[in-house]
């Protein structure tokens, strides 16, 4: 089997960020994947056993995003008075200490929220801009329709925010928001950041300035006559071809179609239709296709052929095109994910329904290798690190396996509480957060 990784240039902070750091949500190649040289990672641990430290932080299920000695998460503090105060945190890779806390924005208590959902749910993004941000950094966090802003990586101080984003989510926010490091063309060149707005009516996505917070653009989803119209997935950045910023495309899934954007004016390239509402997974690139689940209410993972896709060309005033359809590789209907990500190694690609099924498939034909009950829900992304598959329920639990064609369980470990977060790896450590505490964890 090849295990190289097949990805189609997918475009990341990672682009903006020092190598070995996690400075978004899946990791420097925004798909759940560790650097190489991340080795020496634990296989087992226990509240005592290769615990380097834990830390108690704010309610919050916005994975850790670490980058050098710094780590950086956004909470919710408890309620108080009806009202929740959205913070931003950095926080030490040595002790667990807090380097600085930003208090952003307060919100009311009383809009719903889902019982899985928190008010920080987005992870944020870390990036080195060319703006004079080279050398702090630029850190990027959001909490869905209440609040958007940019923050100077070092001290937590506010270079922009934005409260004005205002759609209803139904469930409260979810979905992080993608950085273009560098949109070129359209009316304005530069970084953007782009920010799906998919709520229970008139969904849309918006286009931010990166330096300065203004609108760059803004464009209503295609219309596919949907009563659900809420999604929750984060979008992936990618370069089909490799012929740099002038061909990137966000590929962002919503309810019933998957849409790719044109970065520099929003410009819909080409959309592909599917059944699935309240849409979450984040979507994976390799072998010229796209791997993602349709989740509620079969959740089923598509393979979508990008050139096919691409042929069929924009969508029209009814939404995605027929001849659309024809891009669809293949699809698995069991098993499929409504939360967390698929994760693509190599020749194979893995992932986890949320009721803790584990499934294997081959990602040229969508063939089933091997599927596992792992036990427990699932709802935080599995990561690819050292050689090994980390698989995190929600329970605090988290099934080690080995990579292959066949299924092969190294550890299972227990931390108390739940688990929503991904995962990350950095510094030859994982960073796990579960609802009361962030855990530094290597091999001691």
């Amino acid at each position: 089997m090849n295990r190289a990784l097949p990805f189609l240039f997918a475009l990341t902070a990672a682009a903006t960020a020092p190598a070995g750091d996690w400075p978004e949500f899946r990791g420097p190649d925004a798909q759940g994947h560790a650097p190489a040289d991340e080795t020496g990672l634990p296989v087992e641990w226990t509240e005592t056993k290769n615990v380097v430290w834990a830390v108690e932080t704010p309610p919050g299920w916005s994975s850790p995003v670490v980058v050098g000695d710094r780590i950086y998460l956004t909470g919710a503090s408890e309620p108080e008075d009806g009202q929740t105060t959205l913070s931003a945190l950095c926080l030490s890779t040595e002790d667990g200490a807090i380097v600085w806390e930003t208090p952003l924005f307060k919100k009311s208590t009383a809009e719903s929220k889902h019982k899985k959902n928190s008010w920080a749910s987005p992870t944020p993004i870390f990036a080195r801009l060319a703006d004079g941000s080279a050398e702090d950094g630029a850190l990027f966090v959001h909490f869905g329709p209440n609040a958007t802003a940019r923050l100077k990586a070092d001290d937590g101080t506010v270079v922009w925010k934005r409260t004005d984003i205002d759609y209803p989510p139904v469930h409260g926010g979810g979905p992080s928001p993608a950085l273009v490091p560098n949109a070129t063309g359209g009316p304005a060149g530069g970084p953007i950041l782009f920010i799906p707005c998919d709520g229970g009516e008139d969904p849309f996505v918006i286009a931010l300035d990166a330096l300065s917070g203004e609108t760059r653009w803004r464009k209503d989803r295609p219309d596919v006559g949907a009563t659900k119209t809420f999604s929750f997935a984060t979008p992936l950045v990618i370069d089909p071809d490799g012929d740099g910023p002038a061909e990137q495309q966000i590929l962002s899934p919503a309810t019933n179609q998957i849409v790719a954007y044109d970065p520099a004016d929003g410009e819909e390239l080409w959309a592909v239709p599917y059944e699935g509402f309240s849409v979450t997974p984040r979507p994976v690139t390799g072998h010229g296709k796209v791997f993602l689940s349709t989740s509620f209410m079969r959740p089923t993972v598509l393979a979508i052929d990008l050139a096919e896709a691409a042929a069929a060309g924009p969508p029209g005033a009814d939404g995605p095109v027929d001849a659309a359809e024809d891009a669809v590789a293949w699809d698995v209907s069991r098993g499929g994910p409504n939360t967390p990500s698929p994760l693509l190694i190599g020749d194979l690609l893995y992932f986890v329904s949320d009721n803790g099924v584990a499934s294997c498939v081959e990602s040229e034909t969508g063939a089933v290798v091997w599927t596992e009950r792992l036990g427990g829900n699932f709802s935080a992304s599995p990561i690819y690190a050292d050689g090994r598959i980390y698989w995190l329920n929600e329970e605090g639990g988290c099934t080690v396996s080995a990579v292959g064609e066949e299924y092969r369980e190294l550890a299972v470990n227990e931390l108390p509480g739940r688990t929503l977060a991904s995962p990350a790896v950095s510094g030859g450590a994982i960073y796990l957060r579960t609802d009361a505490k962030l855990y530094k964890l290597a091999t001691r």
